[in-house]
């Protein structure tokens, strides 16, 4: 995945701690970090449940299948075929890439037939202890052979807004995501969860989470790019957008895995299909033939009355188009408020069929046309038994749950001497999982590879040609958004700290020192607060009240930054990346970019406060000046009074 490569900001190097042992028990095989053993069991215990789209050209693959045929082209000019992993360990240092064969570009085989696959390929694990044995990082690496091109979404006039793909923007070889879970010394527990998009992390408690068997993150994983995101709120299928370039948007589509399921007629054995676009019947196709086009999802009550979408679009829904009689024809289109004609329920009959009703009229349902049953669907009244108004759903979807395989969870990293664990010697590989493309613009196609119809395909080609030739169209397309373009191969795991065992993770800063009340200038005697009725959600502004510890806060230095521990409940202030989020509260272990604060201006006068992730938001009260007002971050708007605080020492008590 990496459409643009831009490194995790990591304070875990800024708190070295002493080396820590690695220990092997012949039977149990137990390993100990820094005091705190555990076994691959307890790893595998929170491995993530990865979701792909049904259609995803690109599966991860192992190590080893990733170097059959490859060409490691390491230092000093060393050039290897096929190489080993030894050979990584002894050749690849920074300057080193894989040339990876086109053959494993798909990743590992999947099993199943039809439209539900399991991937089969490991997930490379390295753990993290706190230094003062705290808490433990579980890091989850995927690895896969290739990073496909760039998914994008039509936003502005005909035909409407439609996803499609620009070949081969982006595209490069290897590709590395992660993962990883916070947990509590005993494995007993998650405590937080980060999720790793493009080289930008984003934080989870875990009640904000989907978990699968109580323990196991579930991960949607962006369609060509394996981008991991937290899919709890969104639609089956979704995107994600990345950057908006007024006509478009470059965008990452996600899904739930099994993202929805295809409708097969049981008389004729084949799916239900329909084109991108509002108005267009829904016919039938071969169920081999399994795409965004023929794969449904169900929006609303599924147990009553509810809408039917195609996965490619969720603003269509099945609908009936110009009456309620028998004969009626079956399209979708814009959804209108759950009118008759556009819901739908499903009862179930013998052997696993459907009746799908309509509410246009009593016993009008679903039915392929008896004089041609390949052409348009309709509605027509209903009889027993008739097979041509009867249908099966199939689960549609590919799902990656590696702790269910033998080794399918695998240990990653540096003992305390410097050595690779176990036989993963490419721990220590520093390169590139790939070579570099410069990238130009050949095709536009629809999300599953296919063919956007005519008046799409011009919207997508005028689109893409401005992408191609960003420099000259800045003007034109409204930014630059470059660095999605790139094909730039990932650097290994051996560039990465999260692999370093011997380097712990630092332990929660103890709240200690100075006691700060935060003032904000909307008005006289408002602070910075918790809100006490749901300490753990967003921050607002509340009456000074002295001793008050909600309004009490631990200004913990980190160099030139520092964190806000709420003197009240021991958890730090965190916000996410993006304009208008909350600012809420975190476990105090969650030291990262998005907990670590820097001030603009004067500290001791008022003065802007600036999440270090992004320097260009700003701690700002949402909607007001009344106690309860929300905070949370901002684009600077020039020093008005919802953006500027004062830290002033707290009374001693």
């Amino acid at each position: 995945m990496k459409t643009r490569i831009r490194p995790l900001v990591s304070l875990w190097l800024m708190f070295a701690s002493p080396m820590v042992t690695l220990c092997f028990r012949a039977q149990a095989q137990s390993y100990t970090y820094n005091g705190v053993t555990f076994t691959m069991d307890q790893v595998a215990k929170f491995a993530p449940d990865v979701r792909f789209t049904p259609w995803e050209p690109y599966l991860p693959i192992s190590i080893e299948n990733l170097l059959t045929g490859a060409v490691l082209h390491g230092k000093n000019g060393k050039v290897i075929s096929n190489p080993t992993q030894q050979d990584l360990a002894q050749y690849g240092d920074s300057t080193a890439t894989i040339e990876i064969n086109a053959n494993e570009f798909g990743g590992d085989p999947a099993k199943g037939e039809g439209p539900v696959r399991l991937i089969t390929a490991p997930v490379y694990a390295s753990v993290q202890v706190a230094s003062d044995k705290s808490y433990v990082v579980l890091n989850y690496f995927f690895v896969s052979g290739f990073n496909g091109a760039q998914t994008m979404r039509n936003t502005s006039g005909a035909p409407g807004h439609f996803n499609y793909i620009i070949r081969t923007l982006a595209e490069h070889e290897g590709d590395l995501e992660s993962i990883s879970v916070w947990v509590k010394p005993d494995f007993s527990a998650p405590i937080i969860v980060r999720y790793e998009a493009h080289g930008d992390s984003s934080y989870y408690k875990p009640a904000d989470v989907d978990w699968t068997d109580g323990t196991h993150p579930q991960v949607r994983a962006g369609l060509d790019s394996h981008a991991s995101y937290n899919g709890k709120g969104l639609n089956p299928v979704d995107w994600i957008v990345l950057a908006d370039e007024k006509i478009a948007e470059v965008v990452d589509i996600v899904s739930n895995g099994y993202s929805g399921f295809t409708l097969a007629n049981v008389q004729t054995g084949k799916i239900a299909y329909v084109p991108n676009g509002n108005g267009n019947r829904v016919t039938m196709v071969d169920p081999s033939q399994v795409s965004p086009y023929s794969v449904w999802n169900l929006g609303g009550d599924p147990n009553g009355w509810c809408a039917v979408r195609p996965v490619h679009d969720s603003g269509q829904n099945l609908n009936v188009f110009g009456g309620s009689a028998p004969g009626t024809g079956v399209g979708t289109w814009g959804w209108s408020g759950g009118k008759p004609n556009e819901v739908w329920q499903f009862e179930s009959k013998s052997n696993g069929t459907w009746v799908i009703h309509s509410r246009v009229a009593p016993n009008m349902v679903l039915s392929i046309d008896p004089t041609s049953p390949d052409g348009g669907l309709i509605i027509t009244t209903y009889q027993p038994g008739k097979k041509a108004q009867l249908w099966r759903r199939a689960d549609a979807g590919v799902v990656w749950r590696p702790y269910e395989q033998h080794n399918g969870v695998r240990l990653l990293g540096l003992d305390g001497n410097g050595n690779p664990v176990g036989s993963q010697l490419w721990a220590t590989y520093k390169g590139k999982l790939g070579t570099s493309r410069t990238n130009k613009y050949t095709a536009v196609v629809d999300v599953s590879g296919g063919s956007l119809n005519s008046t799409e395909h011009i919207t997508a080609d005028e689109q893409a040609g401005l992408a191609a030739n960003w420099k000259n169209t800045v003007k034109t397309f409204g930014g630059d958004p470059g660095d999605f373009f790139e094909g730039t191969a990932p650097d290994a795991p051996g560039s990465t700290s999260k692999t370093v065992l011997n380097e712990t993770v630092p332990a929660p800063a103890p709240p200690s020192g100075d006691v700060y009340i935060i003032y904000s200038n909307v008005g006289p005697n408002m602070v910075l607060s918790i809100n006490k009725s749901h300490p753990s959600d967003g921050l607002i502004i509340d009456t000074y009240r002295p001793g008050d510890t909600a309004e009490c806060w631990y200004k913990t230095d980190l160099g030139d930054n520092f964190t806000l521990i709420n003197q009240q409940t021991g958890q730090i202030a965190y916000v996410p990346n993006g304009n208008g989020n909350r600012v809420t509260m975190f476990p105090a272990c969650a030291v990262t970019e998005y907990s670590t604060w820097t001030v603009g201006g004067n500290f001791k006068g008022w003065c802007a406060v600036r999440p270090v992730h992004d320097s260009g938001q700003n701690l700002n009260v949402f909607g007001g000046s009344a106690p309860g007002a929300g905070v949370g971050t901002w684009g600077w708007s020039g020093g008005k009074p919802n953006e500027v605080w004062h830290f002033g020492l707290a009374p001693k008590t």
